[in-house]
């Protein structure tokens, strides 16, 4: 078995390591980042494909759309849908009870809707949950998704809300993560300097995102060892 993991950004695929190696887990896998970019994600994706991963998993945070999906919230998926009434995988109810995860720590099952862009807005994140039904969104799952199920392999998604349904976002996060992953200071600083009165917005972001890593921290071994057991 050889797991190919997608991160949106680089403190996500730390993240994933960290874990790895204080668990002491020992499945083979690689990690490649998107740079929250879907398409980037797809692409990745079918690399690992090529490469020679027999599944695939999106991992990092996302955004709210349900009122019980507050900050630090980890979903487990693998259930995907889009805007474009695609859909992958399995509805939650169907997880197999193998996946169960009463032993994984603070996780619930649900769905997650791919979407291709920043949910900036409450209003925006509405539409989406509306729209879709899904618990969560990100701009990776859906391609991580996509590509596995052309590639008849199994795809998961652990994704922590790091931005609830009510919460806004600067418009500014859009340029702060380089293509490879990595922060990028110019956008934000510029940012606050046109609008300093974002700070606050930015900061419960951080706060919030710390919490989300810290939930998959936490909550991801149990998950990860399960997963490896059915691959």
């Amino acid at each position: 078995m050889k797991l190919g993991v997608v991160c949106g950004f680089k403190a996500e695929e730390e993240t994933f390591h960290k874990i790895v190696r204080v668990e002491g887990l020992t499945f083979n896998y690689v990690v490649r980042c998107s740079g929250s970019s879907a398409e980037r994600a797809f692409n990745l994706s079918k690399q690992m494909v090529a490469d020679g991963c027999t599944a695939l998993l999106s991992f990092g945070v996302a955004g709210g759309l349900k009122a019980d999906a507050t900050p630090g919230t980890v979903i487990f998926s693998t259930h995907v849908v889009t805007l474009e009434s695609e859909a992958f995988g399995q509805a939650p109810e169907k997880t197999p009870t193998s996946l169960k995860l009463k032993s994984a720590g603070a996780l619930k099952k649900g769905t997650i809707c791919g979407v291709d862009k920043i949910l900036f807005s409450p209003l925006e994140k509405a539409d989406v949950f509306i729209k879709s039904n899904a618990d969560i969104a990100d701009m990776e799952s859906h391609s991580v998704a996509k590509a596995a199920t052309q590639a008849h392999i199994p795809f998961y998604a652990l994704r922590a809300v790091s931005d609830g349904q009510a919460d806004s976002l600067p418009q500014f996060v859009a340029s702060a993560v380089s293509e490879e992953g990595t922060p990028r200071l110019g956008p934000v600083l510029l940012g606050l300097l046109k609008n300093p009165l974002v700070l606050p917005k930015l900061l419960r972001l951080k706060t919030n995102t710390d919490l989300a890593l810290e939930g998959l921290t936490k909550s991801s071994p149990a998950v990860l060892r399960m997963m490896t057991k059915q691959i």
